[in-house]
Formats: C-alpha cells, structure tokens, sequence
C-alpha cells in the first residue's frame, strides 16, 4: 500500500512538472530525471511515506512539494550546480535522509525547524568544496557520511537553530520516549 502511494505521489510530481521522473516506459527518455524506484525506494526507507512512523500520512504530495520547490526557487539563491544535486537520484536520497532525521528531531523536540527553512540553512553552507566531497560520496554508505557532513556542518554554523539535533537515532528514540512521559 506504503508503495502504491508513492508511485501514485510521483505521477502527480512528474505530471505537475515538480519533478521529472522516468518511469522506463520503452520510448521515454532518460537524461535529467529522477529514477521511480529511487524516489520511491527513499520515500519508503525514510519512513516519509509509510514504515513505522508514517512522516507524511495524507500530506505526501504536499509536503514533496513545498520541499522540491524550494529547492528550485530561484529566490533562494542555490547555485545550479547543488540545485542540479538535490534533484538527481544521489541528491534525493540524501535529502530524504536529511528530512527523515529533522522529522525525529521534530518528534523529540530537539528543534522546531520546518523542511524548507532546513533547505534554506542548507543553502548557507552550500559551497563547492562540501558538493565536491558530497559527489564523492557513493552507495548508502555514502549518502550517509554525506548526511552527516551536512549535518555537522550546519550545526557548527547555526547552533541556535539546530544545537542539539541529533543524528544518533537511538538517542532519539530516548528523546521522544521522554518527551512523552
């Protein structure tokens, strides 16, 4: 069920022309979009959509939404070669990644951040340096070292707004649980 929603949430994003997305349809092209199985694949592993905590329930499309469109807002001020990035099958799944983990933080309360203002932190530490090592970073091993570059990297630099966000997701789990006492 968590698989059909996905699929039927990026039919809406590719139709809405929010994201591009091959579907592998025999004479569909390939070149600037987004795998199906990869941005399903991330959706579902995140837990955004589905999985023990359902992140998106009833708010997928939306929530992709805003979240991608920021990401192509010329207003932020991303440079084209990180917007490039974040909206290919690599950039995705760390993103996701890094939204899955804001989420929990959310859910603990360690911050009040929203998905597009996180993007709009992003940008801040957005240099070629950070890209270069993140393009470097291959696998799920990689997306997860890259995950936590960033997050280091935005903590040091906003330590008001994220100070005590936290990727170990067993603290986390401490966290909500007592929060919840």
């Amino acid at each position: 069920m968590s698989k059909k929603r996905a699929v039927t949430v990026a039919r809406e994003l590719d139709k809405r022309n929010v994201l591009s997305i091959f579907f592998g349809s025999a004479d569909e092209r390939r070149e600037g979009k987004v795998y199906l199985a990869t941005l399903v694949a991330a959706l579902l592993n995140n837990n955004l959509i589905g999985g023990r905590f359902d992140f998106w329930k009833g708010r997928e499309y939306e929530q992709l939404t805003k979240l991608l469109l920021r990401i192509k807002d010329p207003n932020l001020r991303l440079p084209s070669s990180w917007r490039l990035f974040l909206l290919s099958n690599r950039g995705l799944r760390i993103v996701f990644k890094l939204v899955y983990l804001l989420e929990r933080n959310r859910r603990a309360g360690t911050t009040r951040v929203t998905d597009v203002q996180f993007i709009d932190l992003l940008r801040e530490i957005a240099s070629d340096q950070l890209l270069k090592e993140l393009t470097e970073s291959y696998g799920l091993g990689g997306a997860a070292r890259a995950v936590q570059r960033i997050v280091d990297k935005l903590v040091q630099r906003f330590p008001d707004e994220l100070g005590s966000f936290e990727v170990n997701l067993r603290a986390l789990r401490w966290r909500s649980i007592a929060t919840k006492c």
